[in-house]
C-alpha cells in the first residue's frame, strides 16, 4: 500500500543556496532546482547585471582527407581505422596541408565578411595529453587565416520581443587547425581508450566578440552560422556527430563596472544547449555575486539532463601552450588577381578572386530577397531559411505561377514541416514533389478543400509519391462544399431524420448520463473516414455563423458517420435546431490544424512557453504572441494532458489561468468566471492566490498554490 502523500514529504538542502525547503520524495519540486532556484532569486536582481558571452565555435571541414595527412575523414568509420603515420606521430613524418581546407576557410571567411591576411603561418600549441599523439597540435594562433567580420542573423524571443529582430555579431578571427582524437571511457573496466580517427582532421575555428547578452541570442547565431555553413558546403553543421562545437566565455557585471570573472562551457554539442547552459551560467554567476561570493575562473560542462552547468577544472593555473612558429609548414600564401605573380598558372596558387565567385546566396540575402520579392514577413522567412532545402522547395512550388506566397509560406512553415518532423524526415530527404504542394496550395487558395484535408492529401502522397494531390481528392471525394443552400438542406435532413434529439430549451442537468445519437451522413457521396466525438459546451454558443458553416462544410466531406455526445462541467447546456445547429459541431482535435509547435486535445491547441513572473503576465504573452490566452483546465483529461505537457520542460510548473479573488473564490483571470473543476496536491487550504500545474508519474498532475510575486514558472498557452 502506498504511503500517504503528506507522510512522503522531506527536507532537502539547496546546495547553492542552503536553503531547505520541504519536498516530495517522488519529485522535489519545490526546492532548490537549477532553472527555478536560479529564476526565483534573480528575479528582482537580474536587471542590476548585465550578462557577457564570447563564443569559439569548431567547424570540421568537409572534406574527404585530414588537413595535413590523406588519411579518411568518414564520421563512424571503426575505430582506429582512419590514422596515417603522421596522425599517430610517427617520427620522420610530415605534414602536408590539404588545398581543400584553405579553400574552405576562405569562402567561410568571405561569407563571414572576414578581412582575409594574405600571408598566414602556422604555430605548434603545446600541451600533453593521450589524444594527442604528437604532443602538440598545429593551429594558427598569432597570424590566422583571417580576422574580424560581421554576420547578421535573427533573434526571436517571444519572452522578449514580441516579433523577431535582426542584430550583427562581431568575429575577433577565424583559424585552420587540427582536431584531437576522442577518448572512450569504458567505467565497468575503469579505463580510458583513444580513437584517433578524428586526429588531424581540419577544423576552422570561429572566435567572436564577446558581445552576445542572453543564450537565446547566443543560439541565434550559431543557427545562422550553422546555415551559412551548411549553404557553403564547408562543413555539415552536425552537431550531434560533434561536426560543429561550441565553447562559451560567459561572465556577468553590473552596468558602468568592469567585466567580471568568465567561466568557460566546454563542448556544447546543440543549439537548445547553448541556449540553456548559457542562461543557466548567468543566473548562477548573479546568484553567487548576490550572495557575496566570488566567482570561480575555470572551465564547466554543461549536463543537459539536470540543465545546469557543473565544474571540470579549475583554470588559476595558467597553462604555458609555449607557442611557437610551426618549422615544418612554410607561410599561406594567398593571391587576388591584381597581386597574381606571373607566370604562375592559376591552378597553382589559392586565388581569394576565384573563390569569391563561388559565393551562394547566403541567408541573410534569402530572408531579403524573401521578404522583398514576394512580400514575407522577417518571421515567416526566418522560418523558411531556417529549414535546409525549403527556401528551394519555396521557389520550385511559386516559380512561373500566380500562387499567393502566404499560402505557400504558412503551409510550408507549418502543416509540411510538422509532417515532416513526425515522419522523422528533412525537407532534402522528402518524396513529396513541389508540384504536389502547389496543387494542394491551389486548392486551399480556392477553397477546395479544408487545412486539414491538405495535410492528409500530403500524408497520402507522401506514401505513395507516384499520385498527384488532384487523384489523392478525387478518390477520396475530399472536395469541400462550399454552395451554403446546400449545406443547409444537409443540415435540415439530418434534423428532420432524428426527431429524437432535445428540443430547445430542454435542461440537462450536470452529472447526467452522457446522450448519444449516431447520425448517418445523408449524402451518399461524402465518406466519413472515422468515427467522431464532439463535445458541447455553453460557450460554444459565442461562435461566429460564417465560422460555424465552414466547419460543418470541412466535416460533410471528411467522415462517414457522425457521434454527437454532450458533456457537462456545471449548468445547464441547450441543444436547438438549426438556427444554433452548428453550435453542436465545436473544433476538435482531429480537425484543428494548430500549427508547427502547438499540441492538439480535444478541440484546443496547447503550446508551451517559458516563464514569466506572473499569470497576468503570462496571459498576455498568450494573447500577444500567439492569439491565444493563459491555460483554463475544466476536466480531468485535460488537467492529465497539461501536466505531461509540462512535464517535459525545464521549469517544473506552470501557471494557470485560475486566481483566488477578494472573495476566497478562484476565478479566471480573463473572464472572472468561477474555476468549478480543481485538482490540488495537498487538501489542506492553499496558502496563496495563484495556481500553477505540476506533474509526476506517482501523483499524475496537480495543482499547487503559488505565492503570485516570487515565482518563475512556465505557462501554456491555449486556443
Amino acid at each position: 500500500m502506498a504511503a500517504p502523500l503528506n507522510k512522503m514529504r522531506t527536507e532537502i538542502v539547496c546546495r547553492l543556496c542552503g536553503k531547505i525547503s520541504r519536498s516530495f520524495v517522488h519529485r522535489p519540486l519545490l526546492r532548490c532546482q537549477p532553472k527555478r532556484h536560479l529564476r526565483k532569486h534573480n528575479n528582482q536582481s537580474r536587471e542590476k547585471w548585465k550578462g557577457v558571452v564570447g563564443l569559439e565555435i569548431h567547424a570540421q571541414i568537409a572534406t574527404s582527407s585530414k588537413l595535413f595527412s590523406g588519411s579518411a575523414t568518414h564520421f563512424g568509420a571503426p575505430t582506429n581505422t582512419q590514422v596515417s603515420f603522421f596522425d599517430a606521430a610517427l617520427p620522420g613524418t610530415l605534414p602536408v596541408l590539404n588545398r581543400g581546407c584553405v579553400e574552405a576557410s576562405v569562402l567561410t571567411a568571405l561569407a563571414l565578411g572576414c578581412d582575409i591576411n594574405r600571408v598566414s603561418k602556422f604555430d605548434r600549441k603545446h600541451y600533453f595529453y593521450a589524444d594527442l599523439p604528437a604532443g602538440y597540435q598545429i593551429t594558427q594562433q598569432r597570424q590566422p587565416i583571417a580576422r574580424l567580420g560581421k554576420v547578421q542573423y535573427v533573434v526571436y524571443d517571444p519572452a522578449v520581443n514580441k516579433y523577431p529582430v535582426q542584430t550583427v555579431a562581431n568575429l575577433t578571427q577565424l583559424q585552420l587547425e587540427q582536431d584531437s582524437g576522442k577518448s572512450l571511457h569504458d567505467t565497468d573496466e575503469g579505463q580510458s581508450l583513444i580513437d584517433l580517427n578524428r586526429a588531424g582532421v581540419g577544423l576552422m575555428e570561429i572566435v567572436t566578440e564577446p558581445e552576445f547578452t542572453s543564450g537565446e541570442d547566443a543560439a541565434s547565431f550559431i543557427k545562422e552560422l550553422q546555415l551559412i555553413l551548411q549553404v557553403l558546403g564547408t562543413c555539415d553543421g552536425k552537431m550531434a556527430e560533434g561536426s560543429l562545437r561550441v565553447d562559451a566565455n560567459i561572465s556577468v557585471h553590473k552596468q558602468g563596472e568592469p567585466l567580471g570573472v568568465r567561466t568557460e562551457v566546454k563542448n556544447l554539442n546543440s543549439i537548445r544547449s547553448v541556449a540553456k547552459a548559457i542562461e543557466f551560467e548567468i543566473e548562477r554567476q548573479i546568484c553567487e555575486l548576490e550572495r557575496g561570493r566570488s566567482i570561480a575562473n575555470e572551465t564547466r560542462s554543461f549536463d543537459p539532463e539536470a540543465g545546469e552547468t557543473v565544474p571540470m577544472r579549475d583554470k588559476e593555473k595558467i597553462l604555458d601552450y609555449r607557442f611557437m612558429p610551426e618549422p615544418n609548414l612554410p607561410p599561406l600564401h594567398l593571391y587576388d588577381d591584381k597581386s597574381m605573380p606571373e607566370g604562375v598558372k592559376p591552378s597553382d596558387v589559392i586565388s581569394i578572386d576565384a573563390i569569391q565567385k563561388r559565393l551562394p546566396e547566403l541567408p541573410n540575402q534569402m530572408r531579403e530577397r524573401l521578404q522583398g520579392q514576394h512580400g514575407l514577413t522577417l518571421l515567416q522567412a526566418a522560418l523558411i531559411v531556417s529549414e535546409e532545402g525549403l527556401v528551394r522547395l519555396f521557389d520550385d512550388v511559386i516559380c512561373d505561377s500566380k500562387r499567393n506566397p502566404q499560402t505557400v509560406a504558412n503551409f510550408l512553415s507549418n502543416e509540411y514541416l510538422s509532417l515532416l518532423n513526425k515522419r522523422d524526415v528533412s525537407v532534402i530527404e522528402s518524396p513529396v514533389r513541389s508540384a504536389v504542394i502547389g496543387e494542394v496550395c491551389d486548392m486551399l487558395e480556392n477553397s477546395d478543400i479544408s487545412l486539414k484535408i491538405a495535410k492528409r492529401v500530403i500524408e497520402e502522397v507522401f506514401d505513395d509519391p507516384s499520385q498527384s494531390a488532384a487523384d489523392v481528392v478525387r478518390e477520396n471525394d475530399w472536395r469541400q462544399i462550399t454552395d451554403e443552400e446546400e449545406l443547409e438542406k444537409l443540415c435540415q435532413q439530418i434534423i428532420s431524420d432524428h426527431p429524437q434529439r432535445p428540443s430547445p430549451g430542454n435542461k440537462i442537468k450536470s452529472g447526467q448520463p452522457d446522450q448519444v445519437w449516431i447520425t448517418p451522413c445523408p449524402d451518399n457521396k461524402t465518406k466519413f473516414a472515422q468515427e467522431q466525438v464532439w463535445t458541447t459546451r455553453q460557450s460554444s454558443h459565442k461562435k461566429t455563423k460564417s465560422r460555424q458553416k465552414d466547419y460543418v462544410r470541412r466535416q460533410h466531406v471528411e467522415g462517414r458517420s457522425h457521434v454527437f455526445r454532450t458533456t457537462h462541467s456545471s449548468g445547464a447546456c441547450r441543444a436547438c435546431y438549426l438556427d444554433i445547429y452548428f453550435t453542436l459541431f465545436p473544433l476538435t482535435a482531429q480537425t484543428v490544424s494548430c500549427g508547427h509547435l502547438w499540441k492538439e486535445f480535444q478541440g484546443s491547441c496547447y503550446f508551451y512557453d517559458y516563464g514569466t513572473n506572473t499569470p497576468e503576465a503570462a496571459n498576455e504573452l498568450c494573447k500577444e504572441t500567439h492569439d491565444a490566452h493563459l491555460v483554463k483546465i475544466t476536466s480531468e483529461e485535460e488537467n492529465t494532458f497539461v501536466g505531461k505537457l509540462v512535464s517535459k520542460t525545464t521549469l517544473p510548473i506552470s501557471w494557470i489561468a485560475a486566481k483566488r479573488s477578494e472573495s476566497g473564490e478562484w476565478k479566471w483571470i480573463d473572464n472572472g468566471e468561477n474555476v468549478t473543476f480543481k485538482a490540488w496536491a495537498l487538501k489542506k487550504k492553499s496558502v496563496f492566490n495563484c495556481a500553477g500545474i505540476i506533474y509526476s508519474d506517482l501523483t499524475g498532475a496537480s495543482w499547487v498554490s503559488l505565492n503570485c510575486d516570487l515565482y518563475y514558472c512556465g505557462f501554456v498557452c491555449e486556443r
